[in-house]
């Protein structure tokens, strides 16, 4: 890619100006140059009412916006006016109406307004029984949470919902709701990510992505809350995780947000690069269980027998931090006050023992022996599959802590190790393939904005597919989950919540809660600007020194 080139008349000037003194000065001002941001994936979905993947939605926060915006220099994530400059409830929390920012234009040239803000959900409401993330805009009776989209005038827009909905401020925050040029986009197809343009009013303009190789972006110069102070933005695919570590080692890229962990004391060793700090993820990890195929008994058994300790320190070498509920610490609600499971052998086997499970007759919790000869026989106590993805190293040593750990309450563990793609489509049901196939598995969920209904009703939901890859089915969990989303009172809300977590903790063992990743950021060391957050990666900020 073509850099463009300092003009040095100006560097001359301001040397024989202010002599030596004068090149320290302008060599510790922002400056232009390309950014690189090493990823490993490109954009599945150019379209923000189509994409759910990371490496997507990386792309479109930097190209589009909405009315509102995650404070992603807040640690406690607070959503404040974006695209909107102010809005107010109706005394029914059914309509809200925004006051709209002016002056703001799409990339293209085209006048951002209520018309504009209309035409988005008017498109959305349109695809939305083609576009896969349709559940977020869902009430749990299946209506949409928009009833209409009224232009009141020109800078002012109302939305009027058919019930009122708890986590919309968050929703209105997130990636799905945000706006495309009516002018540039298809309103009755998706953008096409190989062939397609994507055209927001964002800080950064989309220019191409070259499928395995990179996405361009150009600094958007009339971007009304300033232009980025770099020359051009190029997020670098690299799929290998050794060679993306290796292109920041080389100084070919300037950030990963996610070094290899071997690879951190290398890095911090490099006068030349940086390794810094960064907020908890709210991304959750976790091992999943069928709950249709594995009863709550064997369910309660595997939490209490899972290591949590050898997984933080040796697999993840520190860099995580214990969850302690489905909804992770950060997010609305998060209460780690009750009984969540711990590696404790004594009530993993009792479990077993007062379900009278079939095959513990004559075992003791103390015959540590036993358990494992059982495991290791021709009839152990139990047999599960545990899936993975191969190259994903944590999931694939996770393989054997689950044969080492649930061997000791007399279960087998066998290897169910297969491609991303063929391991999704079973959580999602694909064609012939189907959740039923999974027994064990290690997965992450990345939340799409900051309330607690996002992990709970898409992760544990009976009503719909969802993503209830555990195929949770609990009538008491579905009641709180339903009321919680319409309940707009704060803390009407934190009982349904607290409800939630100590019947997951206590009752129904619906996953084992693994942990949230606190690993550093690590990039070059004249980079200046990245505000690193739990909910979002942003670029405008940056700059060389």
């Amino acid at each position: 890619m073509e850099k463009k080139q300092y003009i040095t008349i100006a560097i001359v000037a301001i040397i024989a100006i202010a002599g030596v003194s004068g090149v320290v000065v302008y060599m510790n001002m922002p400056k232009g140059g390309t950014f690189i941001f090493g990823t490993m994936y490109g954009p599945v979905d150019l379209d923000p009412h189509q994409a759910w993947d990371d490496a997507s939605v990386d792309v479109i926060n930097q190209v589009c916006e909405g009315l509102l915006v995650v404070d992603i220099a807040d640690p406690n994530l607070a959503i404040i006016p974006n695209l909107a400059t102010s809005y107010s409830w109706s005394t029914d929390n059914k309509e809200i109406t925004f006051i709209l920012r002016q002056g703001v234009k799409f990339h293209d040239g085209t006048d951002f307004d209520a018309t504009a803000v209309k035409w988005n959900f008017d498109r959305l409401y349109g695809l939305i029984d083609e576009v896969q993330l349709a559940e977020l805009w869902l009430l749990p009776t299946a209506e949409w949470i928009i009833k209409e989209t009224v232009v009141v005038d020109t800078y002012t827009v109302k939305l009027v919902l058919n019930e009122p909905y708890a986590p919309l401020l968050g929703l209105l925050a997130s990636w799905s709701a945000f706006f495309m040029s009516p002018a540039s986009t298809n309103k009755t197809a998706l953008i096409d990510t190989a062939t397609g343009d994507l055209v927001g009013t964002g800080p950064y303009i989309y220019d191409a992505t070259e499928a395995e190789v990179e996405v361009l972006f150009t600094p958007n110069a009339d971007y009304w809350g300033g232009k980025p102070a770099v020359d051009d933005m190029v997020f670098s695919i690299i799929t290998d995780a050794e060679a993306k570590n290796a292109a920041l080692l080389s100084k070919e890229i300037s950030l990963i947000d996610s070094p290899m962990l071997s690879m951190i004391p290398t890095f911090e060793a490099d006068p030349d690069i940086q390794v810094a700090d960064r907020p908890p993820s709210l991304s959750i990890q976790y091992l999943g269980m069928n709950n249709e195929l594995i009863p709550v008994a064997m369910r309660k058994a595997i939490a209490y027998a899972l290591d949590y300790d050898y997984i933080l320190d040796e697999l993840m070498q520190g860099y995580a931090m214990r969850m302690t509920s489905p909804i992770p610490k950060g997010i609305l609600y998060h209460n780690d006050a009750f009984d969540y499971p711990v590696l404790d052998l004594t009530i993993a086997r009792q479990a077993l023992l007062d379900a009278n499970w079939p095959g513990t007759e004559g075992l003791t919790v103390t015959d540590d022996a036993a358990w494992v000869a059982k495991a290791a026989s021709a009839t152990p106590l139990a047999t599960y599959n545990y899936t993975y993805n191969i190259g994903n190293e944590m999931r694939e040593d996770m393989l054997i802590v689950c044969q080492d750990n649930f061997a000791k309450i007399g279960v087998a563990v066998t290897d169910a190790g297969m491609t991303w793609g063929d391991y999704i489509k079973r959580g999602y049901e694909v064609g012939d393939l189907h959740r039923n196939m999974l027994e064990l598995w290690w997965l992450g969920w990345i939340p799409d904005y900051n309330d607690p209904s996002n992990f709970i009703n898409m992760l544990m939901t009976n009503t719909a597919i969802a993503s209830n890859m555990a195929k949770v089915d609990d009538a008491q969990l579905q009641e709180w989950m339903e009321a919680a989303v319409t309940e707009t009172d704060s803390a009407a809300r934190k009982v349904y919540y607290d409800n939630i977590q100590q019947r997951c903790a206590e009752v129904i063992y619906p996953w084992c809660y693994g942990y949230v990743s606190n690993a550093p950021w690590a990039g070059v060391a004249n980079l200046r600007g990245y505000i690193p957050n739990a909910m979002k990666d942003m670029f405008d900020t940056v700059y060389f020194v």
